[in-house]
């Protein structure tokens, strides 16, 4: 039905479309063809990254010339809380913050499971945790 419909088929790429995507998955986990049919389409999305669990999906779904990135979920009480825990700036001999899961690397970067303590670079949160009493 859809490539029948001159509607879908337009020549703009689908500009005129905002999609909003609230997973790390973006648009290549429920709208996998999204290339196919809208690559100019506007996404706002809270993660620019690469993460999926499709291997033959190597590029992420956000374009930082047309997209749009919303910052996660954190309330003015966590903001509050984070300040009044935080040592003074001239205090501190490395400066790091996490929220979020300590995802996997995607396949086309290297195997997940070559990534899963504070050994591997990018395992974020095991290296910030490593950390932890450098202080």
């Amino acid at each position: 039905v859809l490539s029948s419909s001159q509607h879908y088929r337009r020549v703009d790429g689908g500009r005129d479309h905002i999609f909003v995507w609230g997973s790390g998955m973006a648009a290549d986990g429920p709208f996998a063809t999204w290339r196919d049919w809208v690559p100019n389409a506007i996404f706002m999305m809270t993660e620019p990254e690469l993460w999926n669990p499709y291997k033959e999906v190597v590029l992420a779904s956000y374009t930082p010339y047309k997209d749009i990135l919303v910052p996660g979920r954190i309330t003015v009480d966590d903001m509050i809380g984070l300040g009044k825990m935080a040592k003074p700036v001239e205090e501190r001999s490395v400066l790091g913050h996490f929220i979020g899961w300590p995802r996997p690397p995607h396949p086309s970067v290297m195997p997940p499971e070559q990534c899963q303590n504070s050994s591997c670079p990018l395992n974020v949160r095991s290296v910030l945790l490593a950390k932890k009493g450098d202080e």
